[in-house]
């Protein structure tokens, strides 16, 4: 009972006594992101020296194809959601390759 008197209080201490919904502060709103629901991006490289080199390059595949469907603001792989990336290294060449995937997002 307690409980549902302290969630009733809160719901009117944020909609307000008027039925005006108070809105968040500016600093709340920088850290939101806005991402495109579960479709997901791929991108790839093959024939590097280093994993290091073949992950960086598939990362700027993924986002090289990211800004060409959403712009620019989608490309960040910092803030991608959903993100599975494979490398491994050819047993002949030595050269190393990696796929990816991930969601792409941008900051509200």
């Amino acid at each position: 009972m307690r409980k549902t008197i302290l969630r009733i209080v809160v719901i009117i201490f944020i909609v307000g006594p008027a039925g005006v919904v108070f809105t968040e502060p500016a600093e709340a709103k920088r850290y939101r992101y806005y991402c495109q629901g579960d479709h997901l991006h791929f991108g790839s490289s093959s024939g590097h020296r280093s994993r290091k080199a073949a992950l960086r390059a598939a990362i700027s595949d993924w986002a090289g194809f990211t800004a060409f469907e959403y712009g620019d603001h989608y490309a960040n792989w910092r803030i991608a959601k959903n993100k599975r990336v494979g490398c491994n290294r050819d047993r002949f060449s030595r050269q190393w390759k990696c796929s990816l995937q991930a969601t792409p997002c941008r900051r509200g």
